[in-house]
């Protein structure tokens, strides 16, 4: 959608590429994956506390935390694939300890149903990874994104709608 990374040949073309968005969230949900979506005010949060926690490093204990929740429930054990990034190397660490010690804050939990260690990889080579880059993007632009042309905003609104039969965890917090 931002015109790169295989998006090039239809670059400009708004409709084209939400059609070829659309028909990749269908498949998401037609797979009957669960989606899980968190996001955060940086901005409050840097405004709320004096030496903030890292936002990526916050974002995905909550995340795990909602993922876990939902294995237990479901007695399943889930192998866990995060997109390669520069920081990944201490967040395998963070994750680890938590396993151990229990995730900080008031949901504490010790990911019990989440396989260790966490998996970090190129998303250009897994299809799952891919699929959530999508929904992960499309949660940005709704959560974040407000000066959208009404088109765009009438995409991504119907962008979301297609993806909403796969949401299982929806959340922006705002410290």
């Amino acid at each position: 959608m931002q015109q790169r990374n295989g998006w090039e040949p239809i670059a400009g073309k708004h409709r084209a590429a939400a059609s070829v968005y659309g028909k990749a969230l269908t498949a998401i949900v037609d797979s009957g994956a669960k989606v899980f979506l968190q996001g955060m005010d940086v901005e409050r949060q840097n405004a709320r506390y004096s030496n903030p926690h890292d936002p990526h490093e916050v974002v995905l204990r909550h995340v795990l935390e909602r993922v876990d929740e939902y294995a237990r429930q479901k007695q399943l054990d889930v192998l866990v694939m995060a997109d390669q990034e520069p920081g990944q190397a201490q967040h395998a660490a963070m994750i680890e300890l938590f396993s151990q010690t229990g995730t900080p804050g008031y949901r504490s939990s010790t990911l019990s149903r989440i396989i260790q260690p966490v998996r970090f990889d190129d998303s250009h080579y897994h299809a799952g990874l891919q699929a959530a880059d999508l929904a992960a993007y499309l949660y940005n632009r709704k959560c974040c994104d407000r000066g959208a042309h009404p088109r765009a905003l009438k995409a991504r609104k119907d962008l979301s709608a297609k993806l909403s039969p796969a949401v299982h965890h929806e959340r922006f917090w705002m410290p």
